[in-house]
């Protein structure tokens, strides 16, 4: 969690554009940035869910089974 309270690095995906440039984009570059974009949710999702957690241990939030 005290990463989570740092901010973990979620892949720029504007940065990446930039490099690569859109004429020299082939298909596994874009598989690559498709990959970063569900990356990015997936990254989301998890530090909600720790975050729901913390709550819950703290009694804050009630959890089911």
């Amino acid at each position: 969690m005290a990463r989570v309270s740092e901010g973990i690095d979620i892949i720029n995906i504007e940065e990446i554009l930039g490099k690569l440039g859109e004429e020299s984009r082939m298909p596994h570059q874009n598989s690559f940035l498709q990959e970063c974009e569900y990356m990015n949710i997936l990254i989301g999702k998890i530090i909600g869910a720790l975050k729901e957690i913390e709550l819950a241990f703290k009694g804050e939030l009630t959890m089911t089974e």
